[in-house]
C-alpha cells in the first residue's frame, strides 16, 4: 500500500528493494511501539473491570448513596463527588 500511494515521490533511481526495506522496517517499529502502548492500558482495563462490583450489587447501593450524598452540605458533596465521580 505505501508503494502505491508514495509511487511519484520516490525518487528516479532510487533502488525499489532499498525502499522497501526501509519502508518494511518503520512500519514493523511502529508496530512494535503500538503493541507495547497498547499492552499496559490493557491491563489496567482489565484490572479495572475486575474491580468493579456486579450490576446487580450496585443497583442496591445506588439509592442509598444517593440519598447519602443528598444529606450531605454542598461543598462537602462537591468534594466527593470530585474524588470519586
Amino acid at each position: 500500500m505505501d508503494l502505491a500511494q508514495d509511487a511519484a515521490r520516490i525518487q528516479p533511481g532510487t533502488p525499489l528493494v532499498a525502499w522497501l526495506h526501509l519502508v518494511t522496517r518503520r512500519t514493523a517499529i511502529d508496530a512494535i511501539r503500538r503493541e507495547s502502548r497498547r499492552r499496559p492500558r490493557k491491563q489496567a482495563a482489565s484490572e479495572i473491570a475486575a474491580m468493579k462490583p456486579p450490576s446487580a450489587d450496585w443497583s442496591r447501593i445506588e439509592p442509598l448513596l444517593d440519598e447519602a450524598l443528598q444529606t450531605l452540605d454542598e461543598p462537602e458533596r462537591c468534594a466527593l463527588l470530585l474524588r470519586y465521580f
